[in-house]
């Protein structure tokens, strides 16, 4: 789903996540380069709001309260991508501030055993981002980012769910 709502939000969220890479040391998870935050966005002015909207969405889809206890900002420069990896989240996000074209898809690999070897079979699945673009997903769902092969940055908020 596309959050239009933020749009006026957006130069706001990239403003704080790239004046936090100026000051902190990337943060090591799934990502090969680029930048990613500490955890704690929620924590931060701007976000406060945007954390209380994530949460209402996502309480909403998943039918019990949920709450979100951890939000980083990624920032992936040319040639940076994310390994595959899973989240700790029962429900996990994404969110899109900045796609230029050619950043990379978001691929989300089938969990089947050997699907190939069945008549019917879902291969993995990749998400074109936009730019305000919100994208959930089960937080066991193994997924990675492809290259960015753009000479701009691909700037996102990712975040993890959990039952209050």
């Amino acid at each position: 789903m596309v959050l239009n709502n933020e749009r006026h939000h957006i130069l706001d969220y990239k403003e704080v996540i790239k004046d936090i890479e100026s000051k902190e040391p990337s943060m090591k998870r799934s990502n090969s380069g680029g930048y990613q935050t500490v955890d704690n966005l929620y924590e931060i002015g701007v976000f406060k709001e945007f954390k209380s909207s994530l949460e209402n969405i996502g309480s909403h889809i998943c039918q019990t309260p949920v709450k979100i206890e951890s939000m980083w900002g990624n920032i992936n420069y040319t040639h940076h991508c994310n390994y595959k990896h899973v989240h700790d989240g029962e429900l996990s996000g994404c969110f899109y501030l900045q796609v230029p074209e050619q950043s990379g898809n978001l691929v989300f690999v089938t969990p089947a055993v050997r699907s190939e070897s069945r008549m019917f079979f879902q291969k993995n699945v990749s998400i074109t981002p936009v730019n305000m673009l919100l994208v959930l997903f089960p937080g066991w769902l193994e997924h990675y980012v492809e290259t960015n092969m753009s000479t701009e940055a691909r700037i996102s908020i990712s975040f993890n769910f959990y039952r209050k």
